[in-house]
């Protein structure tokens, strides 16, 4: 087309960028080890067993108090005063003799009467005993099979979508529309995409060549000349 410019350029491989999950760690499993469980529970233990032991039972007795005889009743003679109205001349005749009761003699006796007889009885013991701690277990030791997930990241797959390294026929820029405006603008623009053309001077030096060539392998750019494809890239118009 008259007023424009081609070059042979060489294509860069075109690709195409995906996300995709992969794994990062592969599930695993790590063993928990869980220890055996106690409490504490008491014992009543026997130190000495009970038993029955004899235990003797005195006899009763009841205190009785009572009369004991000493000497029975009787009767005997008292000589009394003589008669007065004896006519006798001789005394003997007139003796006066009474027969008087002579009353029983008694004396108070305390005796004890056996109530009940001694025995003996049998008295239960209690045993002795104490109280002794210990570890009851309550859930032997064991272990846990504890299942770790797999991990993800995401990575970029790269997949060719064409080959590269033909010499295609591109649009470029004329070279009488290289001015020294337009290759300013082309090193500022390298700059800003992170790139070193060298102090912006205005000519399309050796940096500059350096710089705009890895911009374009970077970007997947026909390597070689200004395209117009490098030019759009890097905002140049």
């Amino acid at each position: 087309m008259p007023g424009k410019c081609y070059a042979r350029c060489v294509s860069q491989d075109q690709f195409q960028y995906k996300e995709e999950q992969v794994i990062d760690k592969p599930a695993s499993f790590r063993i928990e080890k869980i220890a055996a469980k106690y409490e504490t529970v008491y014992d009543t233990v026997v130190v000495k067993a009970a038993y029955n032991k004899v235990v003797p039972v005195p006899a009763q007795f009841d205190v009785i108090t009572e009369q004991q005889l000493v000497s029975p009743a009787t009767k005997r003679w008292v000589k009394g005063k003589g008669d007065v109205n004896c006519l006798s001349q001789n005394p003997s005749d007139c003796e006066v003799w009474c027969l008087k009761e002579v009353p029983a003699v008694y004396k108070t006796v305390t005796r004890k009467v056996e109530k009940t007889p001694a025995t003996t009885r049998e008295e239960l013991v209690p045993a002795i005993t104490k109280v002794v701690p210990r570890k009851k277990l309550v859930s032997p030791a064991s272990e846990n099979k504890i299942e770790i997930p797999a991990t993800y990241k995401t990575v970029m797959q790269k997949t060719l979508v064409k080959k590269g390294g033909l010499q295609e026929w591109k649009e470029v820029l004329c070279q009488q529309d290289v001015t020294d405006n337009k290759v300013k603008s082309i090193q500022m623009a390298l700059i800003r995409e992170g790139y070193d053309p060298g102090t912006p001077d205005n000519q399309m030096g050796p940096k500059t060549k350096e710089a705009l060539v890895k911009f374009q392998q970077d970007k997947g750019l026909p390597v070689g000349n200004l395209n117009f494809e490098t030019l759009k890239a890097l905002g140049v118009e």
